[in-house]
């Protein structure tokens, strides 16, 4: 799969440039100077995912489509674990 994605947290944007996703990952600066682009040619999504949920909200996937849908799955689950009022019908997990 080619990897690419906007960084848009200044914190996130220096760790990134410091710990590369991968040694042969390209770097394209963003409009403004305030967000990069990384472009990995070829990656693995299960070694990819941990590594762009610890970055929290500071980026944004735009290929490959299966890792963002991933990424929105374990959002939601996150969300429907810990929202300050479980779904009707349901029970929250301790």
């Amino acid at each position: 799969h080619t990897l690419v994605v906007r960084v848009h947290d200044p914190s996130q944007i220096a760790l990134c440039l410091e710990r590369p996703f991968h040694r042969q990952q390209q770097v394209a600066l963003g409009p403004g100077r305030d967000e990069i682009t990384l472009t990995v040619n070829s990656c693995f999504l299960d070694e990819v995912l941990p590594r762009l949920l610890a970055m929290k909200g500071g980026f944004t996937v735009e290929q490959p489509p299966e890792l963002a849908k991933a990424i929105h799955d374990v959002a939601n689950a996150l969300a429907s674990r810990h929202s300050p009022e479980p779904p009707a019908g349901s029970r929250k997990a301790r």
